[in-house]
């Protein structure tokens, strides 16, 4: 369904169906789809979650900006050697929480791997830690 700004505001062509229906939509001043719900039309983003990736041996790397509410949806972690170093978040001044423990043989292949998370931030926005032989690419809503 096209979506084009003008004069500031954005239009959606509805998308039609084959016996004629329509679906209207809304987007707002940033051009994010709006969804119908209980209280009314609330904006989603439409451009899809945002991902940063945080090379090895790094220490408390930001997630975009960061502020409260910005959410860590899942991190792809990339191991360099089967030894990989640990790797931790923290949810503004809040102490780490280590999302994988690393060490000695701790995987037993060179593939990367998903670690779900589904975290959304409390105190402030995320930070990064990785241990050594180990890159991660993270996934979510945060502030850019």
């Amino acid at each position: 369904m096209p979506v084009e700004q003008i004069a500031g505001q954005y239009q959606a062509t509805p998308q039609a169906f084959a016996d004629g229906q329509t679906i209207a939509v809304q987007v707002d001043e940033q051009g994010n789809l709006k969804i119908a719900g209980s209280s009314g039309m609330t904006p989603i983003q439409t451009g899809g979650p945002l991902y940063e990736r945080v090379p090895e041996s790094q220490t408390a790397v930001p997630l975009g900006t960061g502020a409260v509410g910005d959410t860590l949806t899942r991190a792809v972690l990339i191991p360099k050697t089967l030894n990989p170093g640990a790797v931790t978040i923290i949810d503004g001044s809040d102490s780490g929480m280590i999302i994988f423990t690393g060490g000695t043989a701790s995987v037993s292949t060179l593939h990367s791997f998903v670690v779900e998370l589904g975290f959304k931030s409390v105190t402030g926005g995320w930070t990064v830690t990785t241990g050594a032989n180990i890159d991660v690419m993270f996934v979510g809503n945060w502030t850019p």
